[in-house]
């Protein structure tokens, strides 16, 4: 079984004016230990909106064939985390792909190509929907103590769909980084989507931000 991990790996926190603020995360991912790429996150937040840029880039052997990908997504949400627009464009071998979604009323509105294909899209849109400043809101709301247990909607590019995510904080445990061991709080999310579920093992400091 492959393991494909993200690591913590540098964070920096810089001012860009009034009101305005820039946070960067750069994370080493790794498959069965081995680094294989790095994903980077920057997040800026103004006075009426946010904006959170993720980057991800990875190179896998895999036999005789290698699997590339680099991924580049962009999020603006208002400051109380609701999706205003989002963009995200994907390499991968032979196939490109870049979606354009933006939200007007309760209507997500998607144009998206795929290599020269072009489609689009309008999906039901509902409030309480939730991407990336969304998702960050809500995980600073309930905090980091064990036992804690609480529910979102999230909305996955892409697939395109709305997914009911489950969210359970276990106690802290020690966690090997790419350079320290540190003592992080285990958070498991399960993910329902078309009758399956999806689990993943995030861990998070004190100032609630995800270190692998």
């Amino acid at each position: 079984m492959v393991k494909l991990t993200v690591c913590f790996w540098v964070l920096l926190v810089v001012g860009l004016g009034v009101g305005e603020a820039q946070e960067a995360q750069w994370m080493a991912v790794l498959v069965n230990g081995k680094k294989v790429g790095y994903y980077k996150k920057t997040r800026v937040a103004n006075a009426d909106s946010v904006v959170t840029t993720e980057l991800m880039t990875y190179e896998i052997d895999a036999g005789t064939d290698k699997v590339e990908l680099l991924s580049v997504s962009e999020t603006v949400e208002t400051a109380l985390g609701k999706l205003i627009r989002f963009r995200k464009e994907s390499v991968q071998k032979d196939l490109k792909r870049r979606v354009l979604g933006h939200v007007v009323g309760d209507t997500l509105h998607v144009a998206g190509v795929v290599n020269d294909q072009k489609s689009l899209k309008m999906l039901d849109w509902y409030d309480d929907v939730q991407m990336v400043e969304g998702r960050r809101l809500q995980a600073l709301k309930h905090g980091l103590k064990p036992g804690t247990k609480y529910h979102a909607r999230k909305f996955m590019v892409d697939f395109m769909a709305i997914v009911e995510v489950s969210v359970e904080v276990h106690e802290p445990v020690d966690v090997q980084l790419i350079d320290r061991v540190e003592r992080l709080t285990e958070t498991r999310e399960r993910l329902q989507m078309h009758g399956q579920t999806l689990n993943s093992i995030s861990y998070r400091n004190d100032q609630m931000r995800p270190m692998k």
